[in-house]
Protein backbone atom coordinates (compact mmCIF):
# COMPACT_ATOMS: atom_id res chain seq x y z
CA UNK A 1 0.00 0.00 0.00
CA UNK A 2 1.36 3.51 -0.89
CA UNK A 3 2.09 5.92 1.62
CA UNK A 4 0.03 8.64 0.83
CA UNK A 5 -3.19 8.48 -0.87
CA UNK A 6 -5.17 11.63 -2.75
CA UNK A 7 -8.88 12.23 -2.63
CA UNK A 8 -11.67 14.63 -3.98
CA UNK A 9 -14.95 13.91 -3.08
CA UNK A 10 -18.29 15.20 -3.09
CA UNK A 11 -20.88 14.98 -0.64
CA UNK A 12 -24.74 16.14 -0.90
CA UNK A 13 -27.41 16.14 2.17
CA UNK A 14 -28.51 18.46 5.20
CA UNK A 15 -25.53 20.82 5.99
CA UNK A 16 -24.56 18.92 9.01
CA UNK A 17 -24.73 16.29 7.82
CA UNK A 18 -21.72 17.44 5.04
CA UNK A 19 -19.78 19.00 7.42
CA UNK A 20 -20.08 15.71 9.62
CA UNK A 21 -18.38 13.58 6.81
CA UNK A 22 -16.09 16.46 6.05
CA UNK A 23 -15.08 16.28 9.46
CA UNK A 24 -14.40 13.08 9.79
CA UNK A 25 -12.15 12.39 6.64
CA UNK A 26 -8.74 11.33 7.32
CA UNK A 27 -6.14 13.93 6.35
CA UNK A 28 -2.03 14.42 6.64
CA UNK A 29 -2.56 18.41 5.59
CA UNK A 30 -5.61 20.73 5.69
CA UNK A 31 -8.07 19.62 3.58
CA UNK A 32 -9.44 22.32 0.57
CA UNK A 33 -13.43 22.98 -0.05
CA UNK A 34 -13.51 24.16 -4.05
CA UNK A 35 -17.17 24.62 -3.91
CA UNK A 36 -20.45 24.31 -1.59
CA UNK A 37 -23.52 25.63 -2.34
CA UNK A 38 -27.15 25.19 -1.42
CA UNK A 39 -29.42 25.48 2.05
CA UNK A 40 -29.36 23.71 5.20
CA UNK A 41 -31.81 20.80 3.91
CA UNK A 42 -30.05 20.39 0.65
CA UNK A 43 -26.09 21.05 0.35
CA UNK A 44 -23.39 20.33 -1.53
CA UNK A 45 -19.64 20.51 -1.07
CA UNK A 46 -17.10 19.37 -3.20
CA UNK A 47 -13.06 19.16 -1.33
CA UNK A 48 -9.27 17.32 -1.74
CA UNK A 49 -7.40 16.31 0.38
CA UNK A 50 -4.53 13.36 1.18
CA UNK A 51 -4.85 10.82 3.90
CA UNK A 52 -1.87 7.89 4.90
CA UNK A 53 -2.75 4.36 2.65
CA UNK A 54 -6.49 5.51 1.47
CA UNK A 55 -9.67 6.43 2.49
CA UNK A 56 -10.67 3.74 4.15
CA UNK A 57 -7.34 3.21 5.64
CA UNK A 58 -7.23 1.99 9.67
CA UNK A 59 -10.95 1.99 9.37
CA UNK A 60 -13.18 -0.22 11.98
CA UNK A 61 -16.96 -1.36 11.00
CA UNK A 62 -19.35 0.56 12.65
CA UNK A 63 -22.20 -1.57 14.31
CA UNK A 64 -24.38 0.98 16.22
CA UNK A 65 -27.65 2.56 14.79
CA UNK A 66 -27.94 4.33 11.53
CA UNK A 67 -28.22 7.06 11.07
CA UNK A 68 -26.53 9.00 13.87
CA UNK A 69 -28.23 12.25 15.57
CA UNK A 70 -25.87 14.80 15.04
CA UNK A 71 -25.97 18.83 16.20
CA UNK A 72 -28.04 21.18 14.06
CA UNK A 73 -25.25 23.53 13.72
CA UNK A 74 -22.98 22.36 11.52
CA UNK A 75 -19.63 23.28 13.15
CA UNK A 76 -20.72 21.62 16.01
CA UNK A 77 -21.35 18.42 13.82
CA UNK A 78 -18.23 19.19 12.06
CA UNK A 79 -16.28 19.01 15.15
CA UNK A 80 -17.80 16.10 16.89
CA UNK A 81 -17.59 14.36 14.04
CA UNK A 82 -14.02 14.70 13.84
CA UNK A 83 -13.65 13.97 17.21
CA UNK A 84 -15.89 10.61 16.86
CA UNK A 85 -16.25 9.17 13.78
CA UNK A 86 -12.82 9.51 11.47
CA UNK A 87 -11.96 5.91 11.80
CA UNK A 88 -14.96 4.73 10.26
CA UNK A 89 -15.09 3.49 6.07
CA UNK A 90 -16.24 6.08 3.21
CA UNK A 91 -19.62 4.03 2.85
CA UNK A 92 -20.24 3.76 6.87
CA UNK A 93 -20.29 7.41 6.68
CA UNK A 94 -22.77 7.82 4.01
CA UNK A 95 -25.04 5.43 6.45
CA UNK A 96 -24.23 7.12 9.60
CA UNK A 97 -24.50 10.82 8.46
CA UNK A 98 -27.60 10.01 5.70
CA UNK A 99 -25.46 11.42 2.63
CA UNK A 100 -24.49 10.96 -0.53
CA UNK A 101 -20.68 10.71 -1.37
CA UNK A 102 -19.32 10.42 -4.62
CA UNK A 103 -15.37 9.80 -3.79
CA UNK A 104 -12.39 9.43 -6.16
CA UNK A 105 -9.02 8.50 -4.91
CA UNK A 106 -5.63 7.29 -5.85
CA UNK A 107 -2.58 5.97 -4.12
CA UNK A 108 0.65 8.59 -4.75
CA UNK A 109 2.91 5.56 -5.87
CA UNK A 110 0.55 3.69 -7.80
CA UNK A 111 1.35 6.22 -10.86
CA UNK A 112 1.79 6.13 -14.55
CA UNK A 113 4.25 9.01 -15.55
CA UNK A 114 2.64 9.25 -19.02
CA UNK A 115 -1.54 9.09 -17.85
CA UNK A 116 -1.30 9.87 -14.78
CA UNK A 117 -2.56 7.86 -11.51
CA UNK A 118 -4.66 4.57 -11.67
CA UNK A 119 -8.33 6.05 -9.43
CA UNK A 120 -10.60 4.35 -7.63
CA UNK A 121 -14.31 5.94 -7.84
CA UNK A 122 -17.09 4.97 -5.22
CA UNK A 123 -20.24 6.36 -5.33
CA UNK A 124 -22.78 5.60 -2.14
CA UNK A 125 -25.84 6.83 -1.48
CA UNK A 126 -27.16 6.93 2.31
CA UNK A 127 -24.59 3.77 2.77
CA UNK A 128 -25.65 1.97 -0.48
CA UNK A 129 -23.17 1.49 -3.40
CA UNK A 130 -24.05 2.28 -7.10
CA UNK A 131 -21.85 0.58 -9.33
CA UNK A 132 -21.18 1.34 -12.49
CA UNK A 133 -20.51 4.90 -13.13
CA UNK A 134 -17.53 6.77 -13.81
CA UNK A 135 -15.76 9.68 -11.67
CA UNK A 136 -17.49 13.08 -12.76
CA UNK A 137 -14.63 15.35 -14.16
CA UNK A 138 -14.17 18.28 -11.51
CA UNK A 139 -13.00 14.41 -9.28
CA UNK A 140 -10.41 13.21 -11.68
CA UNK A 141 -6.86 13.41 -9.86
CA UNK A 142 -4.37 15.69 -11.21
CA UNK A 143 -2.12 14.32 -13.55
CA UNK A 144 -4.53 12.42 -15.20
CA UNK A 145 -4.42 12.77 -19.22
CA UNK A 146 -8.36 13.40 -19.09
CA UNK A 147 -7.79 16.89 -17.29
CA UNK A 148 -6.67 18.18 -20.74
CA UNK A 149 -9.87 18.03 -22.05
CA UNK A 150 -11.60 19.54 -23.98
CA UNK A 151 -9.27 19.74 -26.82
CA UNK A 152 -10.32 21.19 -30.45
CA UNK A 153 -8.24 19.20 -33.47
CA UNK A 154 -8.20 19.88 -37.42
CA UNK A 155 -8.96 16.46 -39.27
CA UNK A 156 -7.12 15.84 -42.39
CA UNK A 157 -7.44 13.56 -45.23
CA UNK A 158 -11.55 14.94 -46.38
CA UNK A 159 -10.63 15.19 -49.98
CA UNK A 160 -10.55 11.40 -50.18
CA UNK A 161 -12.91 8.76 -50.15
CA UNK A 162 -16.11 10.85 -50.72
CA UNK A 163 -14.92 12.40 -47.92
CA UNK A 164 -15.68 16.60 -49.07
CA UNK A 165 -19.38 15.27 -50.57
CA UNK A 166 -20.07 13.94 -46.47
CA UNK A 167 -19.16 17.05 -45.11
CA UNK A 168 -21.44 18.84 -47.10
CA UNK A 169 -24.24 18.00 -45.10
CA UNK A 170 -22.15 18.64 -41.85
CA UNK A 171 -23.03 21.19 -39.29
CA UNK A 172 -21.53 22.51 -35.87
CA UNK A 173 -22.56 21.09 -33.14
CA UNK A 174 -22.89 17.52 -34.83
CA UNK A 175 -22.80 14.17 -33.06
CA UNK A 176 -19.49 11.89 -34.36
CA UNK A 177 -17.80 8.85 -33.79
CA UNK A 178 -14.07 8.39 -33.30
CA UNK A 179 -12.06 5.32 -33.67
CA UNK A 180 -8.61 4.33 -32.89
CA UNK A 181 -6.80 2.27 -35.41
CA UNK A 182 -3.28 1.09 -34.51
CA UNK A 183 -2.52 -0.81 -37.85
CA UNK A 184 -2.80 2.86 -39.99
CA UNK A 185 0.11 3.15 -42.49
CA UNK A 186 -0.17 6.46 -42.71
CA UNK A 187 0.07 7.09 -38.58
CA UNK A 188 2.54 5.86 -35.56
CA UNK A 189 1.79 4.25 -33.31
CA UNK A 190 -1.99 5.45 -33.70
CA UNK A 191 -4.88 6.93 -36.09
CA UNK A 192 -7.74 8.28 -35.02
CA UNK A 193 -10.34 8.33 -37.56
CA UNK A 194 -13.85 10.37 -37.43
CA UNK A 195 -16.95 9.42 -38.23
CA UNK A 196 -20.42 10.89 -38.68
CA UNK A 197 -23.36 9.14 -37.51
CA UNK A 198 -23.72 6.73 -39.85
CA UNK A 199 -20.75 5.41 -39.39
CA UNK A 200 -19.04 7.29 -42.88
CA UNK A 201 -15.58 8.21 -42.69
CA UNK A 202 -14.90 11.58 -42.81
CA UNK A 203 -11.01 11.94 -42.44
CA UNK A 204 -8.26 11.50 -39.72
CA UNK A 205 -7.70 13.96 -36.54
CA UNK A 206 -4.45 15.65 -37.17
CA UNK A 207 -1.76 14.98 -34.97
CA UNK A 208 -1.07 18.76 -33.85
CA UNK A 209 -1.77 20.04 -30.50
CA UNK A 210 -1.02 19.61 -26.90
CA UNK A 211 -2.84 16.19 -26.33
CA UNK A 212 -0.94 13.41 -28.95
CA UNK A 213 -3.20 11.10 -30.79
CA UNK A 214 -1.99 8.17 -28.31
CA UNK A 215 -2.98 9.88 -25.45
CA UNK A 216 -6.41 10.14 -26.80
CA UNK A 217 -6.40 6.69 -27.93
CA UNK A 218 -5.80 5.85 -24.34
CA UNK A 219 -9.10 7.09 -23.19
CA UNK A 220 -11.29 6.88 -26.54
CA UNK A 221 -13.76 5.04 -25.10
CA UNK A 222 -14.30 7.62 -22.24
CA UNK A 223 -14.90 10.85 -24.53
CA UNK A 224 -17.48 12.26 -26.93
CA UNK A 225 -16.85 13.73 -30.14
CA UNK A 226 -19.02 16.90 -31.66
CA UNK A 227 -17.80 19.42 -34.98
CA UNK A 228 -16.60 22.47 -33.45
CA UNK A 229 -16.21 24.25 -36.93
CA UNK A 230 -16.54 23.52 -40.54
CA UNK A 231 -16.23 24.70 -43.97
CA UNK A 232 -17.73 22.62 -46.77
CA UNK A 233 -15.67 22.31 -49.92
CA UNK A 234 -18.34 24.60 -51.59
CA UNK A 235 -17.81 27.20 -49.37
CA UNK A 236 -14.47 27.63 -50.07
CA UNK A 237 -12.37 28.87 -53.12
CA UNK A 238 -12.27 27.91 -56.57
CA UNK A 239 -9.03 26.58 -55.95
CA UNK A 240 -9.24 24.75 -52.81
CA UNK A 241 -9.44 20.50 -53.08
CA UNK A 242 -10.70 19.69 -49.74
CA UNK A 243 -12.94 20.96 -47.04
CA UNK A 244 -11.49 22.05 -43.58
CA UNK A 245 -13.51 20.79 -40.18
CA UNK A 246 -12.46 20.45 -36.30
CA UNK A 247 -13.04 18.21 -33.80
CA UNK A 248 -14.25 19.07 -30.45
CA UNK A 249 -13.41 16.13 -27.73
CA UNK A 250 -14.10 15.91 -24.39
CA UNK A 251 -15.01 13.46 -21.56
CA UNK A 252 -18.39 12.02 -21.37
Amino acid sequence: MANFCEYNIIVKGKKNACYAFLGSMPAVEEITIHKESGKDDDYVIRFNGYCKGGVDAYCDIWVKEYPIVLPEDFKEAYAEAQSKYMNKSVQDRSKMFNVEVLCNSADAEDYDPEYGPYEMFEHYINGVQVFGEKSPKELRISGWIGNSFPVIKPIEGTGYLGRNERIENIKVGDRLIVKADYNSPYYSPVAIEVFNEKNETLGYLCEEGSVSLKEIAEIIHDLGARVASVTPLSQRTKRAKYALMDVELDLE
